[in-house]
């Protein structure tokens, strides 16, 4: 004798993606992908962030917001840091970080930052004179953004 019985349903794609067998890569790069970032900006966050996780994994969920923070802030300094290397000036690659997080926040369908001329000269001048302190470029970048951020008060 056959016994009909009912299936459950399948569950929601979102918590279909969160599904034991998605790696940490995965889950960073789709994060990554949600918050803005392009397919291969977010695998590298990904790959980055996965790096961090596997060096610490004493608490996985706060890990896992902090690898992500961690991987977006050093694509970051990286795009920085690779536009200096080619030679163009700091200026350039500040303008170049700018601008990412334009395109980022554009991507994510939020308010896209639009600094005035004056405001992103002032922030220069802040980040240079950091560069001539000998700062990292990391903390160049923090410098930069938060004269940008001061000066939008």
């Amino acid at each position: 004798m056959f016994v009909p019985f009912a299936m459950p349903p399948q569950p929601p794609v979102l918590v279909q993606a969160e599904q034991p067998g998605t790696s940490v890569e995965e889950t960073l790069s789709r994060r990554a992908q949600a918050d803005g970032w392009s397919a291969s900006q977010a695998e590298w966050i990904g790959k980055i962030g996965a790096a961090a996780m596997a060096k610490d994994a004493s608490t996985p969920a706060a890990t896992l917001d902090e690898a992500y923070k961690a991987a977006r802030r050093i694509l970051t300094i990286g795009y920085f840091d690779n536009v200096l290397a080619q030679g163009k000036t700091r200026l350039v690659a500040f303008l170049t970080v700018v601008d990412l997080e334009k395109q980022v926040a554009q991507r994510a369908g939020g308010p896209v930052p639009d600094y005035p001329d004056a405001s992103l000269k002032a922030a220069y001048v802040e980040l240079a004179k950091a560069a001539e302190r000998g700062a990292s470029s990391a903390e160049q970048i923090e410098i930069g953004f938060a004269a940008l951020r001061a000066w939008a008060k």
